[in-house]
């Protein structure tokens, strides 16, 4: 969602990461706009966060990231500024079926990374961060981080938790 409230930017591709585009959809006067032939740096939702003006989400590689908001009436020949965190906060697990990244307020942001067991179940890593820039503009997690753990049962046969935040 962009920072004015109405309109959502989505990206699109095929799996040969050969032709992508970027596209924009005001909800209020219902129309598209197309933005150009790049992708937006994370997979799955990003979050605009005010403190860090920029949208925030997770690479497919596991890093996050923070992306410059792109103007919602300009074409742009290739994708805006983004800065990836170095520190990674993936635990990255020999079981792990992947993570979740929910937006929590004031730069802060909750991951929620699954492990599935070989006998017990799955496994949920639940980690607290915050984000900001450094002196020398790069994006770092905030010393502050908390990660915690609980074991869910294996009474499903798909288990995928998504993390929100109300």
């Amino acid at each position: 969602m962009h920072p004015d409230g109405r309109t959502l930017f989505v990206s699109c591709g095929n799996n040969r990461d050969t032709h992508h585009h970027t596209y924009s959809f005001d909800t209020k006067n219902h129309k598209w706009r197309s933005h150009g032939d790049w992708v937006l740096p994370f997979r799955n939702q990003g979050y605009f966060d005010g403190e860090l003006d920029a949208w925030v989400g997770l690479r497919k590689d596991g890093y996050v990231c923070a992306c410059r908001v792109p103007s919602r009436s300009r074409t742009l020949a290739a994708q805006p500024d983004w800065k990836m965190a170095k520190d990674e906060l993936f635990l990255e697990h020999p079981g792990s079926l992947g993570a979740t990244l929910a937006y929590m307020g004031n730069a802060r942001f909750c991951l929620v990374e699954t492990e599935e067991l070989e006998f017990d179940g799955f496994m949920l890593y639940i980690t607290i961060f915050g984000l900001k820039y450094s002196h020398e503009g790069e994006l770092q997690p905030t010393t502050r981080r908390t990660t915690k753990s609980c074991r869910v049962a294996r009474n499903l046969l798909q288990f995928s938790p998504v993390a929100f935040w109300l």
